[in-house]
């Protein structure tokens, strides 16, 4: 080993103290496998070297003897320098002197992660920064240089994953290009401790992180240190290798990371675009298959991994979208589950962004079994998302757009997507009329009828492949009004406040509610009158009226889903009713409302008409259950009425 490759930790000369809490290493803690399987992968994945063959990622676990740690020496002194330093705090002295047992001990765990069919990080001598891959992985803070705008990360602090997997916070790289060149170094993200040309005088302290390197300029190694030959290997094609030295492995941190990759990649594995090797474990394309039946998957995961697989599998069952939006047009994946599996239904959409990474999940109406998959390819929609991402990749935050109006366009964008999906989704979803349901376990709550009684079940039918386009790049305009509850017994009863299922279940009684009309937004209702209105065709004259006297109570089943239950006694026979709901604010404003579906009864009904849901037939003294699905996704005052022709 040459003399001049050592530990280097950089003086602060006189600046910032790094301690043991700071925000890149706060994010990855609270699910380091999960974290570390993330982004491991989306860097691999990043760097695709021949687009028609899949990454293929080895994970491999080992022990080694601590002495075989390049300068181990070096290492121990910027750690009792650290101790040294932090005497005050006796929390960071604890740390880091289990740091030094670990040093001095038999053995010590380390994993080591390689990636093939890549290009290796490019950039490792030279003095450019731009698009310099090593720099920014080795070296950055905040940095990432990806090929393409649309690639898995972009923060720049993904790199921080592995460590929080290391109890030394120690990570060795090592990589060879597509030119032949190659490099190594080794990375110690440490705390800050004194420096150690200035040990005597005790003033100047180190920024933290230390380097395995060649010289003071932080220069590579051409070649991996040697005692880590038998580790790394000298490599025969392009691509990188990651070597985390006292890798904490818990029992279960395999099983872990297996459905953390299955969770997070689905879509890259089964379209073999990404291959993974966990310790002989192999996922790819030929064993995903068997792979989500295994008991390798966690029982709370199965539903999830397994509905994914299904969607990305596809299959006669599987309905396929395109939702178009200005920016590109991702396609969704909808599967109506059968009864017979409808412990698999996800209830959500899993949102899916190029390079076939999972992000996140939107809600869907969880009295239905339906599991869906909305994919955004490597588009300039994929881009825009991209942008607006939060450092763990699992949520678009529009906030972090700048200019006012990208910001208004990128959430209206979103704001379409995730309408549509709701809409198609309640489109593909057929219930089997002989069997009502109970919606959310509201049946409790509603005293039987021997004509209409609730049952429990959800009942789904397979829906035959097809593809179809909705367009969405145009905004419906749609206003959100500040939503105040107005009571019962209060001089100004318009608003029909609902009971929040599972939070207030006090329900006794009837709720009031007005009837009437207002020919006018904003003018005042009159309980008790009925309105007739005339709309002429060719030759017929159509009279509505709306149903007053009725009495109704309102229940919130799933307010993310937009889900409400609707129960009354019918006054009345009335063969065509048609429902419709109203939002009403604080200054008795009143503004339609979308209904997505109806239910009476347990029994579908079919509409053209999203204000005036109908018809269907209520019959005198009848108990009538309204299930509905509407466009709010908040809790809002709302004016309910029937109308009859």
């Amino acid at each position: 080993m040459c003399s001049s490759y050592k530990w280097r930790f950089p003086n602060s000369n006189f600046g910032d103290q790094k301690g043991m809490s700071t925000g890149d290493d706060e994010t990855f803690k609270k699910s380091p496998y999960k974290s570390f399987a993330r982004e491991i992968l989306q860097n691999s994945i990043d760097a695709r070297l021949v687009e028609d063959r899949p990454v293929q990622v080895e994970i491999k676990e080992f022990e080694m003897n601590p002495s075989e740690i390049p300068d181990l020496d070096g290492i121990k002194r910027a750690i009792n320098n650290i101790i040294d330093f932090w005497s005050h705090k006796p929390g960071y002295v604890d740390e880091y002197k289990r740091m030094l047992q670990l040093l001095n001990s038999e053995k010590i765990n380390c994993l080591k992660i390689s990636d093939y069919n890549t290009t290796g990080l490019t950039g490792i001598f030279s003095q450019n920064r731009e698009k310099n891959k090593w720099i920014a992985l080795t070296q950055g803070a905040g940095v990432s240089e990806k090929t393409s705008t649309v690639s898995g990360g972009s923060k720049g602090i993904g790199k921080n994953a592995a460590f929080e997997l290391s109890d030394l916070k120690m990570v060795f790289y090592s990589t060879l290009t597509l030119d032949g060149s190659s490099g190594s170094m080794g990375v110690a993200k440490l705390i800050s401790g004194y420096a150690e040309n200035d040990t005597s005088s005790k003033r100047d302290h180190t920024q933290g992180t230390g380097y395995y390197v060649s010289d003071d300029y932080n220069t590579p190694l051409t070649s991996n240190p040697a005692s880590l030959n038998n580790y790394i290997g000298k490599r025969e094609q392009s691509g990188t290798d990651i070597l985390i030295v006292g890798f904490d492995s818990e029992e279960d941190w395999k099983e872990n990371a297996i459905n953390s990759i299955l969770d997070s990649f689905m879509v890259a594995i089964v379209r073999d675009q990404l291959s993974i090797s966990i310790n002989e474990t192999n996922i790819n394309s030929s064993s995903i298959g068997d792979l989500v039946q295994s008991e390798l998957v966690a029982e709370k995961n199965r539903a999830n991994i397994r509905s994914q697989y299904k969607l990305v599998s596809g299959g006669d069952d599987v309905q396929v979208f395109d939702i178009e939006t200005e920016f590109g047009t991702p396609k969704l994946y909808v599967w109506v589950v059968p009864k017979e599996e409808e412990n698999l239904a996800l209830h959500e959409c899993v949102m899916v962004r190029h390079p076939l990474m999972k992000i996140k999940t939107i809600k869907l109406p969880s009295i239905y079994n339906v599991s869906a998959m909305c994919i955004i390819e490597d588009d300039k929609l994929g881009e825009q998302l991209l942008n607006i991402e939060n450092p763990q990749h699992i949520d678009w935050e529009v906030a972090r757009i700048k200019d006012k109006t990208l910001r208004k366009t990128v959430k209206n964008t979103i704001n379409h997507i995730t309408e549509a999906i709701r809409k198609i989704v309640m489109n593909c979803i057929k219930i089997d009329d002989n069997e009502p349901i109970d919606p959310f376990g509201a049946g409790e709550f509603l005293p039987e009828n021997s004509d209409n009684v609730v049952t429990s079940g959800n009942e789904s039918s397979n829906v035959g492949a097809s593809s179809e386009k909705i367009t969405v790049s145009k905004k419906k305009e749609i206003k959100f009004c500040e939503k105040k509850a107005i009571h019962e017994g209060g001089t100004e009863q318009y608003g029909l406040t609902p009971d929040i299922l599972g939070v207030d279940t006090e329900i006794e009684g009837d709720i009031a509610h007005p009837t009437g009309h207002n020919d006018v937004s904003g003018n005042t209702s009159h309980p008790g009158d009925e309105y007739n209105g005339e709309n002429e065709g060719d030759s017929l004259v159509f009279k509505k009226k709306i149903i007053s006297g009725i009495k109704y109570k309102w229940l919130v089943l799933d307010k993310a889903a937009g889900n409400y239950l609707i129960k009354f006694t019918s006054p009345g026979n009335y063969d065509k009713c048609y429902l419709t709901i109203s939002l009403v604010d604080d200054s008795n404003m009143r503004n339609n409302v979308d209904i997505y579906n109806l239910k009476k009864n347990g029994i579908s009904i079919v509409s053209d008409n999203e204000m005036e849901f109908g018809p269907f037939s209520i019959f005198l003294n009848e108990v009538v259950t309204l299930n509905v699905i509407v466009s709010e996704k908040e809790y809002f005052s709302s004016e309910v009425k029937i109308i009859c022709r």
